[in-house]
């Protein structure tokens, strides 16, 4: 699917972080685009369920406007991988997707507009709660 579409890879399961905000965590995959060279941030799923939009409740605050469903949750997910990216390695995206398998094939869906822009929102709620918890003991 993603060399049909022109995108080669340059590496997948590549850790990052911030110590700031003691998070960590791993981009599944980075691609570039054969011609444009533009970079692809691809976070891949596997749902086998038709019940990825079905709504669950609200999300907590900030975002308690917005359907609590797994979609959602990966597009925030997304959202902060990305920006880890950006922090640990000074890569600018151009383009993030989510990538679902399931049993039917694939589908791909785009970060989108509102949880590409909760970024400061997301680091904000991370910060607050690491700052609830209890030190460890070692750095």
């Amino acid at each position: 699917y993603m060399e049909s579409n022109d995108y080669s890879p340059v590496a997948a399961q590549i850790p990052v972080g911030s110590e700031e905000h003691r998070l960590a965590t791993a981009v599944d995959q980075i691609w570039q685009h054969k011609v444009t060279k533009k970079v692809l941030v691809v976070e891949l799923k596997k749902q086998e369920t038709d019940t990825y939009r079905v709504f669950l409740g609200r999300m907590s605050r900030p975002f308690q406007g917005r359907v609590d469903s797994a979609h959602n949750q990966h597009q925030l997910q997304l959202a902060v991988s990305v920006w880890l990216l950006h922090k640990t390695f000074a890569v600018s995206v151009q383009h993030a997707w989510i990538v679902r398998v399931h049993k039917r094939g694939v589908t791909r869906y785009s970060l989108t507009d509102w949880a590409a822009a909760s970024i400061e929102s997301v680091m904000s709620i991370i910060m607050q709660r690491n700052a609830a918890k209890i030190e460890l003991p070692y750095k």
